[in-house]
């Protein structure tokens, strides 16, 4: 099967973001918070995991942080009378990095060393949970690895397996970013 990535959710979108008629574009219209929106469908496995991949459509300037990218067990269906929290990572199940170089394992912070808020208009950001049986998280930015997060940390934190859906946070430098349904995961170096 060719790679392919639903729409974000029309339904579970926070509530400073704006997407687009076809729903795979999320704008944050104001403030820098209430910019969460996730995945319609869980992701769908290629044969290297479970990935997605986004590209950078506005940035600004001067602001510390930017996009959190990753991947949560939390249904958009189910969300439809609730409100999504402010913030990606205060959603239950949810594995998240960037922002201020932080990565939230289910709610738990602790720094990385990639900071989003250097981004591109232009730049691609990939997400790879890999399906080689360790289920590392890798971050890619135009095909190059950034970022490992081991599958043992994540699965201690309490990541289990599929349904996932993919989940952003269009926060602070990060002003707007598109799904790319086509998207191919790179060749991933496999750590043995």
């Amino acid at each position: 099967l060719p790679p392919s990535v639903a729409p974000f959710s029309q339904q579970a979108v926070g509530s400073n973001i704006e997407l687009s008629q076809d729903g795979f574009t999320a704008t944050r219209s104001c403030g820098c918070r209430e910019s969460v929106a996730l995945g319609k469908v869980p992701l769908r496995r290629q044969t290297p995991g479970l990935y997605f991949e986004l590209e950078v459509c506005q940035t600004v300037e001067g602001w510390l942080g930017g996009l959190g990218i990753g991947v949560t067990h939390t249904d958009p269906s189910q969300l439809k009378e609730h409100r999504l929290p402010d913030k990606a990572w205060r959603l239950p199940g949810t594995f998240v990095v960037g922002y201020s170089g932080s990565r939230y394992l289910n709610g738990v912070e602790c720094p990385v060393d990639w900071q989003p808020d250097t981004l591109k208009v232009g730049q691609r950001v990939g997400l790879l949970l890999t399906g080689d049986g360790r289920t590392d998280m890798l971050i890619f930015v135009d095909g190059t690895e950034v970022m490992r997060l081991p599958g043992a940390e994540l699965r201690s934190a309490g990541l289990r397996d599929e349904p996932l859906f993919a989940i952003v946070d269009v926060y602070n430098a990060t002003v707007s970013v598109k799904l790319l349904p086509g998207a191919a995961a790179p060749e991933a170096r496999l750590k043995r």
